[in-house]
């Protein structure tokens, strides 16, 4: 019997999706290792993996990720760290610069207003 050529691609194209789903999965393991060999030695880390820190928890860490750290007392006791010199700082500057450029705003809405415009 001979073997239908668009099943052959399609098989190919799951065979090619597995494999892309199967990379990512373990890309994902090995960056988050990093991100944990990281955070274990805060303070002791150059500003760029500070930032590389940042980043992670604000953007890519998962509910998984922060019980991962909640169980391990060193990570726990890092990130403890890392959070408060530099992600509650961070949220009060940006909470600062939101308010600010809010209120310019209904300050320029408002001269819009009273100008008549």
């Amino acid at each position: 019997m001979i073997a239908n050529p668009e099943f052959i691609g399609q098989m190919n194209i799951i065979q090619d999706t597995a494999m892309t789903t199967k990379n990512r999965a373990e890309k994902a393991r090995e960056h988050s290792t990093y991100i944990y060999t990281t955070l274990a030695h805060y303070p002791q880390i150059e500003r760029e993996a500070v930032s590389e820190l940042i980043d992670w928890f604000e953007k890519e860490a998962t509910v998984a990720d922060m019980m991962h750290i909640g169980r391990d007392p060193e990570l726990k006791r890092a990130y403890r760290r890392l959070k408060s010199d530099h992600i509650d700082r961070l949220k009060g500057v940006r909470l600062f610069w939101t308010a600010s450029l809010g209120m310019l705003a209904a300050a320029v809405a408002a001269g819009f207003v009273i100008g008549g415009l």
